[in-house]
């Protein structure tokens, strides 16, 4: 039933691209909401705790890049297992459509996951509205690319 395994290779290219790109994006995000990052976290430590919000910003600020490429990778390959095991029943006639098709599936998934963060004002859930969305239009594209590659080589051979 369908190309898992394909869809796996698939998925670990376009996961591999796709954390790259997330680890930067994370990391100049974090960068640009910094005054907001430390007054929420100021504002949620309890109260005689030894550690400041701007050492809790820094450490996020070094983790957090780091721990989004590698998540990308993972979930990148599940997603890619998943592409490839349902590709025939995704809309779409190319691989690229189907990928696409399969990214602004993910993002409405990250959007609903995401509705916690809205006490975070709304300047971060329209970036992380417009962020996610092109982030997931890249792994898609990414996903179908490869997909293709892999599956168009598969029968030349």
């Amino acid at each position: 039933m369908g190309y898992a395994g394909l869809g796996v290779k698939a998925g670990v290219f376009a996961g591999l691209i796709y954390g790259v790109v997330n680890g930067i994006v994370t990391y100049i995000t974090l960068l640009s909401i910094k005054e907001l990052i430390t007054s929420v976290i100021s504002a949620n430590l309890p109260p005689n705790v030894p550690i400041s919000a701007e050492y809790i910003y820094q450490l996020t600020l070094t983790t957090a890049p780091i721990t989004a490429a590698i998540i990308s990778l993972i979930l990148g390959t599940i997603i890619g297992a998943v592409y490839g095991w349902i590709y025939d029943r995704i809309p779409g006639k190319k691989p690229i459509t189907k990928g696409l098709v399969t990214g602004i599936a993910l993002w409405f998934i990250s959007m609903l996951l995401s509705l916690p963060n809205i006490g975070y004002g709304l300047y971060y859930v329209f970036n992380k509205v417009i962020r996610e969305l092109l982030m997931a239009l890249i792994y898609g594209a990414l996903l179908g690319i490869f997909f293709n590659r892999f599956h168009s080589k598969r029968f030349r051979e």
